[in-house]
């Protein structure tokens, strides 16, 4: 990870530049896939996949590993380093992680206000099977008293409930573009924001900052969810995907 502090309050949200600090593959093999092949809920590994021959390597270590599902191929990170990476590129990252582990493959993109429409282009060619659409957003928050950036680097993304509404709309924007299935993040921390995401186009949504305060905040959002189908006399996902009073 990058040098701290790395993640800070900020209003409605949280401001990071973290780096993706995590224990390597490696140890994803020998400790916790043994323990996630015993779970009843299918684990999906995230990787940082910064070019083709690293989403290789990372996911041939993966294929056939009890206990990992699927794998999501980060795509954010390249977005950050290279603001116009070719899309060649992305394609091809996401092709090399399929090939190599023979498992479901997400690609987790962050189209922002760009036009989503290249980058779903791309991953669809590699290979997806379905898209994670972060709405994180770059941010930056400085403290004037120390006059400088409340993080160790210069700036950082905004993620939490100050980011939903667009993470909604570009949700609903590249929901209008893809028939695969989209896993929504961007500030859910309630039942009903679960419902507006799957309104929006989405068919599952991450739950990421509120359990930095609330490390049961996915039961609980599970639990609201399903009480308000049950209010709203909804059966199923299917019923509200994609749909609004207008239609839309």
């Amino acid at each position: 990870g990058w040098a701290p502090p790395r993640i800070a309050e900020a209003p409605a949200g949280v401001l990071r530049s973290t780096g993706s600090p995590n224990a390597g593959v490696g140890a994803v093999v020998r400790q916790d896939a043994p323990a996630w092949a015993r779970w009843a809920v299918p684990v999906i590994v995230s990787i940082a996949a910064e070019d083709p021959g690293t989403a290789e390597r990372i996911a041939a270590r993966l294929g056939g590993v009890a206990g990992v599902a699927a794998l999501e191929v980060d795509l954010t990170l390249r977005q950050e380093g290279d603001p116009g990476p070719r899309t060649s590129d992305l394609a091809a990252t996401v092709r090399a992680a399929a090939l190599a582990s023979g498992l479901p493959i997400l690609a987790r993109i962050a189209p922002g206000t760009e036009d989503p429409g290249p980058l779903i282009a791309a991953v669809e060619r590699g290979g997806a099977q379905a898209l994670t659409v972060s709405g994180a957003v770059p941010a930056l928050l400085i403290d004037p008293d120390r006059r400088r950036s409340v993080l160790a680097a210069p700036s950082g993304t905004l993620s939490g409930p100050a980011i939903r509404p667009l993470a909604m709309w570009i949700v609903a924007r590249v929901a209008a573009r893809t028939a695969l299935p989209i896993i929504a993040a961007g500030g859910v921390s309630s039942g009903r924001d679960v419902a507006a995401f799957i309104m929006a186009g989405a068919s599952a949504v991450q739950v990421g900052s509120v359990t930095l305060r609330e490390p049961g905040a996915p039961w609980r959002i599970l639990e609201e969810f399903e009480s308000w189908c049950a209010t709203h006399g909804v059966a199923g996902v299917a019923e509200i995907q994609g749909r609004t009073e207008t239609g839309d």
